[in-house]
């Protein structure tokens, strides 16, 4: 959208470069400023279509078809649920190897790093306070919520394995798993 330079740009950068302490920082900075580039370019255009959403959802509620198009969403989402169950082994792993590995796998600036992760928290912190407020639970809840989708992982993906499995027996070999 932008091209290669605009103002609105150069603003971005000279707001970064204030927290750019250390030289490396600064030719770093200047080495990935296509990147940078991209990266405005990629947040205005998801800025533009969650406006773009926000009107339509706004929209379709007001000729009353929201409740509709919800109800398929729940169904869609209580069917791919588990979808989601195969990230904690990516996770897992990563950690291990970077426990593990002697070189680092992902290279970045700790301090931009640093802030995009104490924005992260304060803002994970303000959602569990008003989940915990909706809710009327303690924290400690939350947490066993997490820690049971970490231990549940392994049984969601035996429970895929089995189950596709099971339905190619059905599909191909006309086996009868009603019992």
């Amino acid at each position: 959208f932008l091209g290669d330079s605009h103002s609105f740009c150069t603003n971005l950068y000279e707001l970064f470069s204030y927290f750019l302490g250390h030289t490396i920082d600064k030719v770093l900075f200047q080495k990935a400023k296509d990147e940078y580039m991209r990266l405005v370019d990629f947040a205005l255009t998801w800025l533009i279509a969650c406006i773009l959403m926000a009107v339509a959802t706004i929209t379709l509620a007001w000729r009353g078809t929201m409740p509709r198009i919800v109800r398929v969403f729940i169904m869609m989402e209580n069917i791919s649920y588990w979808l989601t169950s195969c990230s904690i082994f990516f996770w897992l792993s990563l950690t291990i190897y970077m426990i593990i590995s002697p070189d680092p796998p992902l290279m970045f600036n700790v301090t931009h790093f640093m802030l995009f992760i104490l924005a992260i928290n304060a803002a994970n912190h303000s959602m569990i306070n008003v989940y915990k407020e909706m809710g009327e639970c303690d924290e400690i809840s939350l947490w066993r919520s997490q820690q049971a989708y970490t231990l549940a992982a392994p049984i969601y993906v035996m429970a895929i394995i089995k189950g596709t499995t099971s339905a190619m027996g059905i599909i191909f070999k006309q086996l009868d798993k009603s019992w």
